[in-house]
């Protein structure tokens, strides 16, 4: 699930879902898609570095890899994770620094679908993506 809010309607969107952006991470079950087996955490990396401070950025993104990593480690046996990205460039980016495999639009199709049989068959557990890699 992906979507878009403004600003000033983020504030009123945490409290409707009962949920503070205060925190680091929380898990929602939305329970609209009548999938109890479905799951959703979010992490609030708290990024406080200036869009185009690339190194501050960076420094403040490798603070997220240990969350993401817990992720993964807390997964049972029969779950999956998808983490998901905006840019082309942090699906990369994160799946080289988390040793994940990847899908986003320039993924060719072969590729994609040999990412998503080793998803399903759980040797890739899990795998990283934007809105185009899906």
């Amino acid at each position: 699930m992906t979507g878009t809010i403004s600003p000033q309607f983020e504030a009123e969107l945490w409290d409707s879902i009962l949920l503070s952006n205060s925190g680091s991470t929380f898990t929602l079950r939305a329970p609209s898609t009548q999938r109890p087996n479905i799951s959703y955490k979010v992490i609030n990396a708290n990024i406080k570095a200036r869009f185009d401070d690339k190194e501050g950025q960076l420094k403040e993104w490798k603070k997220v890899l240990p969350m993401l990593h817990r992720l993964h480690d807390d997964l049972a046996p029969h779950e999956r994770g998808i983490i998901y990205t905006v840019y082309k460039d942090k699906v990369e980016w994160w799946a080289e620094q988390l040793g994940y495999p990847f899908i986003h639009g320039h993924v060719p199709d072969f590729e994609r679908e040999k990412i998503w049989k080793a998803w399903h068959r759980g040797t890739s557990p899990v795998i990283l993506a934007n809105k185009a890699g899906m």
